[in-house]
């Protein structure tokens, strides 16, 4: 049984886990990354980032077809 919730032709997507949090850190801490947000986040707003999407995705979950 697949872990992801659908796959593109080249990318698996799966719900956020605790061990994403230091990668979503490392990306938008990253100035080049984040040039055209308002800032680049630090670890606690990464964090908060990563639950609001998570509660998000328990909102309006993706509907998957078969």
């Amino acid at each position: 049984m697949s872990t992801y919730l659908f796959n593109s032709n080249r990318l698996g997507f799966r719900e956020w886990q605790e061990k994403d949090l230091i990668p979503l850190y490392k990306m938008c801490s990253d100035p080049e990354v984040m040039k055209y947000f308002p800032a680049a986040l630090d670890m606690a707003e990464a964090e908060q980032l990563m639950i609001v999407m998570k509660n998000e995705y328990k909102k309006e979950p993706i509907a998957i077809l078969p």
